[in-house]
Formats: C-alpha cells, sequence, structure tokens
C-alpha cells in the first residue's frame, strides 16, 4: 500500500509548461500578482493550481500540489479582489520560488536548491515586487526554468 503524507503550506502554485513551481513568501510580498503574470505571459502553457495555500502531498516519491477545497480557482487580484481563474486540480512540484527581501547581484550556488519534504527542488531565489518589478521577477522565473 502507498503510504502518503500532506501538509498545507502558505505558498501559490502553478504549472509553466511541464514544471510545477510553489511561490513562496511572506504575506504581502506579491505571491499572487507574479503568479498572475507568469500565468499570463505564458498563456495556454500555464495553469494555477492554488493562490495562498497549497497543499503538498508525498506520493510515489513526487511532491504533488493542489488546492484546498474552499480556494479552488480562486486567486487574489489586489486592487481588485478575489477573482476566478482557470484552474488544474494538481500538479508534481519541481521548482520553489522563493521572494526574499535582498537583491543580491551573483547569489551563491547553494541559493538555487532547497528542500522540502525531505525532497531537493530547484530553487529561484527572487526580490519582493518592493525590489524589483514584475518583468526582472519574470526573467529571473524564466532562467530557472529554461537555463542552467
Amino acid at each position: 500500500m502507498n503510504e502518503m503524507t500532506s501538509q498545507n503550506i502558505h505558498a501559490t502554485s502553478i504549472k509553466i509548461k511541464d514544471t510545477g513551481c510553489l511561490i513562496r513568501g511572506p504575506s504581502g510580498s506579491g505571491k499572487s500578482l507574479l503568479a498572475l503574470e507568469l500565468l499570463n505571459h505564458f498563456g495556454e502553457s500555464a495553469a494555477l493550481i492554488s493562490d495562498d495555500q497549497t497543499t503538498l502531498t508525498l506520493q510515489d516519491n513526487q511532491l504533488i500540489a493542489s488546492c484546498p477545497p474552499p480556494l479552488i480557482g480562486k486567486i487574489e487580484l489586489y486592487g481588485r479582489g478575489i477573482i476566478e481563474w482557470p484552474r488544474i486540480e494538481q500538479c508534481p512540484i519541481e521548482m520553489v520560488i522563493d521572494l526574499v527581501d535582498t537583491r543580491e547581484r551573483m547569489p551563491d550556488e547553494a541559493e538555487f536548491t532547497c528542500e522540502i519534504m525531505d525532497r531537493q527542488l530547484r530553487r529561484v531565489p527572487v526580490p519582493n515586487h518592493r525590489l524589483t518589478d514584475l518583468s526582472h521577477q519574470r526573467m529571473l522565473v524564466e532562467a530557472g526554468l529554461f537555463y542552467k
């Protein structure tokens, strides 16, 4: 029998092309805004999984993201409120986008990995919305997705 372990975390989750991404950061750091920017930029190649709260389940040695039922298909657009957005039910997570309070020119290589539920994942440190604009944030995410 396959044993599953789950936990609910404060994070937004999206899928970009074939990569499931968690966007983490403190309240007000711009998780939802960055998610909406990425969803809009990648269009049909991207999908919302969950905004603000994500359920992570360890299943068949993969970290699977899904949405707690009350939040399904909802995302916050600051200045407008909660809006409905097309979504997918779940997705394996392969990358973490961490909204950070610093702007480092050349981060140490160790900054590009993290561990969640005993799984090593790619990590992209991204300055929060108070430190940089959305186009710079998007470029950092694209570099983490497509360039080594």
